[in-house]
């Protein structure tokens, strides 16, 4: 009975062009559907929101794009993140707080100009740090 309800589906989908079409509408249309997460350390995962999140994943977590100015500054308890999309700069500081043992008290401001992100920047931090006790 499964087989034959998933029938009309299996055969659209054995279509390029209609696989395609689905790909690129479940993409663009239900990707935040996925609660797609990259497990960083210390109890600190990393959502990935949507597709464009994947670059600034690889490159703050993956390329380490912000850790030499670590190496020459202590981590800072109060900051600034200008633009801050899906709050992938603040998320790596909270955790770079939390790989050095640093329970103290910290708190960030994050500003955007754009209204849509607000949804991925919540996404990203009040899940961890509702249980980090921001």
């Amino acid at each position: 009975m499964r087989k034959f309800l998933k029938l009309p589906l299996t055969v659209a989908l054995r279509t390029p062009f209609l696989r395609k079409r689905a790909v690129y509408h479940f993409l663009h249309e239900y990707f935040p559907d996925l609660e797609l997460s990259i497990p960083l350390s210390h109890g600190f995962w990393c959502p990935i929101p949507g597709p464009d999140a994947i670059y600034s994943l690889s490159e703050i977590f993956l390329k380490d794009e912000y850790g030499s100015f670590l190496n020459e500054i202590p981590l800072p308890r109060r900051w600034m993140d200008l633009g801050c999309h899906a709050g992938y700069f603040t998320l790596y500081l909270a955790w770079q707080h939390a790989v050095a043992g640093s329970t103290g008290d910290w708190r960030a401001l994050l500003i955007d100009a754009d209204p849509r992100t607000e949804a991925s920047t919540k996404q990203t931090l009040i899940k961890k740090f509702a249980a980090a006790k921001m």
